[in-house]
C-alpha cells in the first residue's frame, strides 16, 4: 500500500530529535559510534549544552561571567566536579544551554532534516510497493 504524509508522525520526531539536542552537550564524545571491530570512534556532537571547564574554585565567577556574556544561560546542573588536578584541588565543569539564536538555528535545521529523510522513506517504500506491484502482474 502507498504511503502518505502522516503530518503527526512527522511532527513527532521533529521534536524527539529537538528533544535530543536541547539535553545533549557539544563537544567531543570519546564514544559516539562503534568501528568495525567494537573499537570506540570519537566524534565531534552538537548540542544545546554548552560546558566551560572551571580550572580552580577560584575562577567559577570569572567562568560564569564570560559564559553570561556569550549569551548562555545556566543549567540546572550547573557547576559540577569533575576531578582533582595535580595538586590535589577540584576541577569543575560549568553547564549552560547555547545562546537562544545558536539554539534556534540549529532546530529549525533539525527540523528540515527530519522532514526530509521523512520524505525520503516515504518514497523509498512507494517505489519498493509498485515495483513489487509490477513484478507480480
Amino acid at each position: 500500500m502507498l504511503k502518505t504524509i502522516d503530518q503527526k508522525e512527522l511532527q513527532s520526531r521533529i521534536e524527539t530529535a529537538q528533544a535530543l539536542y536541547r539535553d545533549r552537550k557539544s563537544g567531543i564524545n570519546l564514544h559516539a559510534e562503534v568501528g568495525a571491530h567494537g573499537q570506540p570512534i570519537a566524534k565531534m556532537i552538537d548540542g544545546g549544552v554548552e560546558t566551560f571547564l572551571v580550572p580552580n574554585a577560584f575562577e567559577v565567577l570569572p567562568v560564569y561571567l564570560e559564559a553570561i556574556a556569550l549569551g548562555n544561560t545556566l543549567h540546572p546542573m550547573g557547576l559540577v566536579q569533575t576531578g582533582l588536578d595535580q595538586y590535589g584541588s577540584a576541577t569543575f565543569e560549568l553547564y549552560t544551554y547555547r545562546p537562544a539564536e545558536v539554539q534556534k538555528l540549529a532546530l529549525d535545521k533539525i527540523a528540515k532534516d527530519e522532514a526530509a529523510k521523512y520524505l525520503e522513506e516515504i518514497e523509498e517504500h512507494n517505489e519498493l510497493f509498485i515495483q513489487a506491484q509490477v513484478e507480480l502482474s
